[in-house]
């Protein structure tokens, strides 16, 4: 039984002894007996049975009355300790202390908890304000001074975190709770505090690794939302802001299918629906509506949100703006469609021709009636014109050079072939990068080259072209310099001429930027700049 159970049952015993006594002794039994049939040898033999027993009633519950107090401390002790023993429990558990602190800053006691809270032994307990002082960061303890005294003057409760050196060197973070234990007459008259400290440690790295994971999610320039499994939107970052243009207030609490054109509302969906499955849906292009009304293509990544029973309770999702990207996939298909219209008709007119006339030479020498040998002759030169010029498509699409040697190697080759063509001198300098460059950024800059010289031989009337590699730290760039006539640049640009644009866009596709330089009468300047090695 437990001590309140006790404690009860000891007053309803009294009670009921009590109340048996009394009605005995008014005779309420409602008949009598002689005493002496049951009770010969007593003094209250002769008086009515229900008499006597009354009486005898009454006797036992005064006397259970007066050792009821007994029991009871007994009992009310056990309770005491057993709250005593839950508490110290539970402040363990909680990594919780208390001090009690006299009118002088002294400690009058502190609960058993609090010297394993700092990592020492009960003994090497701090004993007074002063010394806890000590424990106490350097940055902290003025913080922690001004809000005792401030408290000190008010006589008002104050809480104060502050990082604490236990007795191994380990810093923990602490929160203390004060507060007056008394009401002091007068003001600014020192008095007894009680004061709760908690080990926040664990608490407060959490703090920080959510401040840090929610500082990378507000600084992301992409868009990162988070929805419920209903589709409404929980979370809106700044990256969201400046892609949608909605505020956060304007969007949390709303649902996400705002951005969503109707044409494809049954892809959301689709998406709740593999959500709520755990799936994870990732790289989904898709289209979706601004503020203002206009389409942004999106690259959409989203995954599922647990809680901690791992059911799904939500969703992730991060959009980015692949609207330039997409732009110039579509530019550059378009200039492979045009290299490859360029390659066919390069075919049709130079290979097609010679292919039509060997098949007519042979038709000829079928026919008989002719000396066949000089048939033979003219056909077998077109044959190996016909094998120089696929040689030189193969070699356009894919210099093998390129391939073997690397980009400056390629480039000389190519210079020369074009200076033989041409009689324009290219010179290739050899500053160029340590490394080899990777296949794509080489191939893009050859193709650069390639279509910088074709302009300098139709237009630029140079003598004169040098093709050089600089190296600025981790950057790079790439010039093609001649000394021709020049351009006025803003409107060669403008009107599209000259393979411009394809160039430019060559070179964003590898990450670049070009530029030209160039004015009328002072030749022209082709320039990539790489951001990185490559």
């Amino acid at each position: 039984m437990t001590s309140g159970g006790r404690f009860e049952f000891l007053h309803v015993l009294r009670v009921v002894t009590i109340a048996l006594g009394l009605a005995g002794a008014l005779g309420l039994a409602g008949h009598f007996v002689d005493a002496r049939l049951l009770f010969p040898h007593y003094w209250f033999a002769a008086m009515p049975a229900s008499v006597a027993a009354g009486l005898i009633a009454l006797a036992a519950g005064l006397y259970l009355a007066a050792r009821a107090p007994m029991f009871e401390r007994a009992n009310l002790v056990a309770a005491l300790k057993d709250t005593a023993a839950g508490l110290h429990r539970a402040q363990s558990m909680a990594r919780l202390g208390h001090i009690i602190t006299g009118p002088e800053g002294e400690f009058e006691s502190s609960s058993a908890t609090l010297p394993g809270l700092i990592g020492v032994q009960p003994r090497a307990m701090p004993t007074s304000t002063r010394a806890w002082l000590e424990l106490l960061h350097p940055a902290d303890r003025e913080k922690f001074r001004a809000k005792s005294i401030e408290a000190g003057a008010s006589r008002a409760r104050f809480e104060v975190d502050y990082r604490l050196r236990r007795a191994d060197g380990a810093w923990i973070h602490v929160h203390q709770f004060s507060e007056p234990l008394e009401e002091l007459p007068e003001v600014g008259s020192r008095g007894r505090w009680f004061s709760t400290l908690q080990d926040v440690t664990e608490r407060k790295r959490a703090e920080e690794t959510l401040a840090r994971l929610a500082a990378i999610v507000e600084s992301s320039d992409d868009a990162i939302i988070g929805k419920s499994l209903n589709g409404t939107v929980t979370s809106w970052n700044r990256g969201a802001e400046r892609l949608f243009g909605y505020a956060a207030a304007e969007m949390i609490g709303k649902p996400v299918s705002l951005l969503i054109p109707e044409a494809r509302l049954g892809e959301e969906t689709a998406i709740l629906a593999q959500l709520a499955r755990g799936e994870r849906i990732e790289h989904f292009e898709t289209v979706r509506r601004r503020k203002d009304g206009s389409l942004v293509e999106v690259s959409v990544l989203i995954s599922p949100v647990l809680d901690a029973q791992g059911r799904v309770v939500g969703a992730s999702k991060i959009a980015r703006d692949i609207g330039e990207l997409a732009a110039l996939s579509r530019r550059l298909v378009t200039l492979q469609e045009k290299e490859r219209r360029d390659i066919a008709r390069e075919l049709h007119d130079r290979v097609g021709q010679n292919l039509s006339a060997i098949t007519i030479n042979l038709a000829r020498l079928q026919g008989g009636g002719e000396d066949p040998a000089p048939r033979l002759a003219e056909s077998q030169k077109l044959v190996e014109q016909t094998a120089l010029l696929i040689q030189d498509v193969l070699t356009e699409l894919k210099p093998p050079m390129l391939a073997s040697y690397g980009l400056p190697d390629a480039l000389r080759w190519h210079g020369r072939e074009f200076a033989r063509r041409t009689g324009i001198e290219v010179e290739v300098a050899h500053a160029a990068p340590a490394e080899r460059l990777s296949p794509e950024v080489e191939m893009a800059l050859f193709r650069i080259a390639q279509a910088a010289l074709n302009n300098v031989a139709q237009h630029a009337g140079a003598k004169r072209v040098q093709v050089s590699f600089e190296r600025r730290g981790e950057a790079i760039e790439f010039r093609i310099q001649d000394d021709g006539r020049g351009f006025d640049v803003a409107s060669a640009m403008a009107s599209g001429r000259w393979g411009l644009s394809g160039m430019r866009e060559r070179a964003e596709a590898i990450g670049g930027e070009l530029r030209v330089e160039s004015g009328p009468g002072r030749g022209s300047a082709v320039v990539v700049e790489l951001g990185a090695a490559g």
